[in-house]
């Protein structure tokens, strides 16, 4: 019953937005495209503040967001280069996050990785 009722307080603040998870943190993208996050250390500092965004992903400690341009917008920890990597142009369509890397799909079809290519940080 309190699930439901935090579930529909989400529906209403929320609208057609998203929300992921990741270990320390959550993102939420609300319909008007501002990102929002939350968790262990509370709001993250580096996480974009202006609207205007079109999807989100969450990793282990970092957050990618794809502006509606296709510009990727990383923020969060570095720690495998989760940020220092990313790529630079824009065109992107989605993202996904693992713990340690990112993939960006662009709408040419191309699928792009950054961070960590082994599975731990450098």
């Amino acid at each position: 019953d309190r699930v439901r009722k935090y579930v529909r307080h989400l529906e209403r603040l929320w609208g057609r937005g998203r929300i992921c998870c990741g270990y320390t943190k959550s993102l939420g993208l609300h319909e008007d495209g501002r990102v929002f996050t939350w968790g262990r250390d509370g709001a993250d500092a580096t996480a974009p503040r202006d609207a205007g965004h079109v999807a989100i992903a969450c990793g282990g400690t970092h957050g990618v967001a794809v502006r509606n341009d296709g510009r990727v917008v990383t923020f969060g920890d570095n720690i495998a280069g989760q940020r220092r990597d990313s790529p630079r142009d824009a065109g992107f369509v989605s993202v996904a996050c693992g713990v340690w890397h990112s993939v960006g799909l662009h709408r040419d079809g191309r699928v792009v990785t950054w961070g960590s290519r082994d599975g731990a940080p450098e």
